[in-house]
């Protein structure tokens, strides 16, 4: 197993979320302790950049399917930063208000929407990715954290791991799937 080094400005003592660029060259890496983004370029092995979003909280990112833009949770904001990867070092552009402490996002295959975990608030955010805002935010039950889309773009899984369960957030009529799928084995 061969390690990559990532620190850089500060940054790169909490990793905490990593999402690959769409064509894989690339892994955006999320350092919770130093509040920001660091890039890391997979064909050098090298760091390539770091953006800094100081006081942010940040836990996870996903990447849009055309490698524009990336969406970082921010839980001392409470919401989701919005990243212009097309620049050198990326950019941090708009902020989109979500639910309490943020922590899973996950993009939809389609880039139409992003589904936001709100681990305080026992729900989830749906955000219209052209307007860049929530359109929805639905019950998931107790500590909600990260999030899976099925590649359908249809329904988002949201792991609630105090009660144990999965459940489901179907995207298109933005309403919870009852009832949620049970962790526990007989």
């Amino acid at each position: 197993v061969e390690s990559i080094n990532i620190s850089i400005n500060g940054l790169g003592a909490n990793a905490l979320g990593i999402v690959l660029s769409p064509n894989h060259k690339k892994a955006y890496v999320v350092d919770g302790a130093g509040n920001g983004i660091i890039v890391v370029d997979l064909v050098t092995r090298a760091v390539q950049d770091a953006v800094l979003l100081e006081g942010a909280g940040v836990f996870d990112i996903d990447v849009t399917p055309d490698g524009a833009k990336a969406y970082v949770t921010s839980a001392s904001l409470d919401g989701v930063i919005a990243i212009d990867l097309k620049r050198s070092p990326p950019i941090p552009q708009t902020f989109i208000p979500v639910g309490n402490l943020p922590i899973g996002i996950k993009i939809t295959d389609n880039g139409r929407l992003a589904c936001v975990a709100n681990f305080s608030e026992q729900t989830a955010s749906i955000i219209k990715l052209a307007d860049q805002a929530v359109v929805k935010t639905v019950f998931v039950g107790q500590t909600p954290q990260y999030i899976a889309v099925k590649p359908n773009n249809k329904i988002a899984y949201v792991t609630t791991p105090s009660n144990n369960v999965i459940y489901q957030v179907n995207l298109n009529k933005r309403r919870p799937v009852f009832p949620p799928i049970s962790l526990t084995t007989n």
